[in-house]
């Protein structure tokens, strides 16, 4: 078994994930690989949840303590990971309780952490790690989660990967280690060991990440807030229990109560991520003497 940390949790698993960690004790959460058989064909309920994915991959996902991996044995095992970091590891936060949003997030020094939200291709892992490259701490790419049952909201540290386009890799400047996502993607990996923490972080400020011709931010009231954290959660469209929907309506309205929102619109141009960078810092340098 292979030992890792990641989202607070240590993990055992029979597939290499994050980056290796000695044994530290009993783990959070096991994966496995096993068959299925008729699993995936059960009703859904919020403590189990069967996945099924391309390449004929099956996930069952039970009390966020257990993945167990059903696929062919020619499956690319690059494809495999990134379906547990990804979709797996999404499921296994919400039955944890936290509030998994389709967002990466950085933090300068020991200050809160700022967030940007969008769907795949936004943008989002190029700018966190654009952060990265000026000294900021990576929080988490894609999948971050956050919990509420502290004073403020808390942004649960995953581990240090973004994924970027060739493009964008060369535009930002490759890390410490850098490889293809898998087989079925253009994305690399770029592993990013310095400046990242695995305590949480309060969240400060987030960004809905939108195209524009110049770069703006709108503040968002909170009426059009909840909707947008609704539409960039993850790990809820096959959840259909009235338990965890009224759980997690809850979860968006206190993040639109306790931390502000924007959108950001910005040129799709790698160029200017310095000066949007800076835009950036300087709006939230504003709020801040405000």
């Amino acid at each position: 078994m292979h030992t890792s940390f990641a989202y607070g949790l240590l993990i055992q698993s029979e597939l290499p994930l994050a980056q290796p960690v000695l044994d530290a004790g009993t783990p959070d959460i096991v994966v496995r690989f096993g068959s299925l058989g008729q699993a995936v064909t059960e009703p859904e309920r919020g403590n189990r949840i069967s996945i099924d994915l391309p390449l004929g991959v099956k996930l069952l996902i039970r009390d966020g303590c257990e993945v167990t991996i059903d696929a062919p044995a020619e499956t690319d095992r690059a494809v495999l990971r990134a379906y547990v970091l990804g979709a797996a590891m999404a499921f296994v936060l919400r039955q944890r309780g936290a509030l998994v949003l389709h967002a990466s997030c950085v933090a300068r020094g020991d200050e809160a952490a700022i967030a940007f939200l969008g769907g795949s291709g936004w943008g989002k892992s190029t700018l966190a790690s654009a952060f990265h490259r000026q000294g900021y701490r990576l929080i988490t790419d894609d999948v971050m989660a956050i919990g509420l049952d502290a004073s403020s909201p808390q942004v649960i540290p995953s581990f240090p990967e973004v994924k970027l386009l060739p493009d964008a890799m060369a535009a930002i400047g490759s890390g410490s280690d850098e490889l293809q996502l898998h087989s079925l993607s253009h994305k690399q990996i770029q592993r990013l060991e310095s400046r990242f923490d695995r305590g949480p972080v309060p969240l400060k400020h987030l960004f809905v990440l939108q195209a524009g011709e110049v770069n703006r931010i709108h503040p968002l009231p909170r009426a059009k807030a909840f909707p947008e954290l609704i539409q960039h959660s993850r790990a809820t469209k096959i959840l259909t229990d009235p338990t965890f929907r009224l759980q997690h309506f809850h979860q968006c309205s206190c993040l639109a109560k306790a931390v502000p929102m924007a959108y950001l619109q910005r040129p799709r141009s790698l160029e200017q991520l310095p000066q949007l960078i800076d835009f950036i810092e300087s709006y939230l340098t504003n709020l801040t003497n405000l």
